[in-house]
């Protein structure tokens, strides 16, 4: 399993993923969950309108590279 998760406000996400939830920071949010082939998005209408262009693409490729880890 592997958790994408951001740190910090809309406009200024930092995006990270993670093995077990113990290396998840507290505080932040929980953006997708990756487990055998299967990705369930978590991320809520607005987070997602309050992120910019570049935010979404960035979180995109990062779900795409724990999708090939698994």
């Amino acid at each position: 399993m592997t958790l994408v998760y951001a740190t910090g406000q809309p406009r200024f996400l930092e995006f990270a993923a993670a093995r077990s939830r113990r290396q998840v920071p507290a505080g932040a949010t929980a953006l997708a969950v990756i487990e055998a082939g299967r990705t369930e998005d978590l991320i809520d209408d607005p987070t997602f309108e309050q992120m910019t262009g570049v935010e979404y693409y960035e979180l995109r490729e990062l779900i795409s590279d724990a999708r090939r880890g698994e």
